[in-house]
């Protein structure tokens, strides 16, 4: 499964991209250690620091329409990439906090940045395929 792949093409916008080396494995994407196919696609950074100059219509592409990350993102930050709840504790669309977004980073081999939502959706969709979907308390909100 790709995720999303086609909507990394590098873009003409003028958001500084920065590269990401990816590699596609069996069924998943995994980090740079793994020696399958690299793939390298085009990010649009560390979006929060941005002042909103991003396109939530891609995020949302990247997401999926009406797709589980769709309402745990919904009910998570309501599509806030600014969202900060738990005290101060969680960040982003997906409401990370930094130890275990640090944690599945680590354990997938990915370098990426808590502060980028494109990194938030690509992380939770590898953590729910992992059946990690649990780690988010508004999980059961979410499913059919």
């Amino acid at each position: 499964m790709i995720l999303g792949a086609s909507l990394f093409k590098e873009r003409s916008k003028t958001i500084p991209y920065e590269p990401v080396n990816l590699m596609i494995g069996y069924n998943t994407l995994q980090g740079v250690n793994n020696p399958n196919l690299p793939l390298k696609i085009y990010t649009m950074g560390d979006l929060t620091e941005l002042d909103d100059n991003y396109d939530l219509s891609d995020l949302k592409r990247l997401a999926g329409e009406n797709t589980l990350i769709d309402c745990l993102i919904h009910k998570e930050s309501s599509w806030r990439v600014d969202a900060v709840g738990d005290n101060g504790h969680s960040f982003g669309l997906l409401q990370f906090q930094v130890p275990t977004f640090n944690e599945f980073a680590t354990k997938y081999g990915l370098d990426i940045n808590i502060n980028n939502p494109e990194h938030q959706i690509i992380l939770a969709k590898l953590m729910i395929e992992d059946g990690y979907l649990e780690r988010w308390t508004t999980h059961n909100q979410c499913q059919n």
